[in-house]
């Protein structure tokens, strides 16, 4: 009986023997470094870039220049997507890691803008900003008339903030200032948790309905076995919070609904107000193509309190949705792109 078990136990061990020695592709450690193993390589929680440019040429430069306006200064600004090189004769005023803000740079030409500001990542731009004082009403009321004239209507007006956007722009006039972003180049920003990488695509504006501010930004969601998912996530800011219960898409000859959770809530230090969101829904890729290529997309939101937001979806948001469901395309059917050594 001894003898039995003690051959048993040499058998065994000779089998984890063989199996140690068995020669391993090298195809398969980096297939298990990039979807088992815990990866020791020095990377960053967060990193932001332009997501959509990371699917064209390299030596492609897609440029957009600034909304047209009846003013000569707005005409010699750097274009969106513009890089400068080691030859561009530009100070910064604030760099933090790849992101960047210029000093605030006089007008050559005629303008009734006192100078314009750029907003850079990895050397591009992708904000420019005019400045004007903030008492001299006949300037924003200018460039109002220029930009209703241009985008057809505002998203949202009032007093204090106008906001207009198309598939292209994001324009906001405040006081004293008028930002422009390219909803193209615009950087996305990535975050890497454990086994987990999300790709957020997010205008920088909110939605102004029914007394609340409505943020919604859509995103991929990769998984370390390279599942890539859709997803978005919900915030809104308001006096009193309504309780997320529900939110519809509503394209005309659809409705899309999605329960809603509260992951969080903030409130403002002075009480004026509070903030909740559920960070991550999953959507169909056939309901996000559907709503992405209706021409009216009606967004409802439905408290647990009974009360209701509803807003007809911006053209900013929807280039969220149209940034990640485009990035998911590119990715989900090359999924075994980044394996080309097999």
């Amino acid at each position: 009986m001894m003898k039995e078990i003690i051959f048993s136990l040499l058998l065994v061990a000779a089998n984890f023997t063989m199996l140690a020695q068995q020669p391993r592709l090298p195809q398969t450690e980096n297939y298990l470094e990039a979807t088992g193993n815990v990866s020791h390589r020095a990377i960053g929680e967060t990193a932001r870039y332009n997501l959509l440019g990371t699917l064209v040429a390299e030596d492609a430069r897609p440029m957009l220049n600034f909304p047209d306006m009846d003013d000569r200064g707005t005409r010699e600004v750097m274009p969106f997507g513009y890089k400068l090189n080691a030859a561009s004769q530009v100070k910064f005023a604030h760099v933090d890691g790849n992101m960047a803000t210029t000093e605030v740079r006089r007008l050559y030409n005629k303008s009734v803008f006192t100078g314009v500001e750029y907003a850079l990542c990895d050397s591009t731009v992708y904000g420019i900003t005019f400045y004007f004082d903030a008492q001299d009403e006949a300037t924003r009321n200018f460039a109002t008339a220029q930009l209703d004239a241009f985008f057809g209507a505002a998203d949202y007006a009032a007093d204090s903030l106008s906001v207009y956007s198309d598939a292209d722009y994001l324009v906001k006039v405040g006081d004293g200032k008028v930002e422009a972003y390219s909803l193209y180049h615009y950087p996305c920003v990535e975050k890497r948790f454990p086994g987990v990488q999300h790709f957020y695509w997010e205008a920088p504006c909110h939605v102004f309905a029914d007394g609340v501010k409505v943020s919604l930004a859509f995103y991929n969601q990769r998984t370390k076995e390279n599942n890539m998912q859709l997803a978005f996530r919900l915030s809104v800011n308001a006096e009193k919070l309504p309780g997320m219960k529900s939110i519809k898409f509503e394209t005309g000859d659809a409705a899309y609904s999605y329960r809603l959770k509260s992951d969080f809530t903030e409130s403002e230090p002075d009480g004026s107000s509070a903030s909740e969101a559920d960070m991550r829904i999953f959507i169909f890729p056939e309901d996000a193509k559907h709503i992405l290529r209706s021409p009216q997309v009606t967004v409802t939101i439905e408290g647990s309190n009974g009360k209701v937001v509803s807003y007809e979806m911006p053209p900013f948001q929807r280039a969220s949705l149209s940034t990640a469901f485009e990035y998911f395309r590119w990715n989900v059917t090359n999924a075994m792109a980044k394996y080309k050594g097999w």
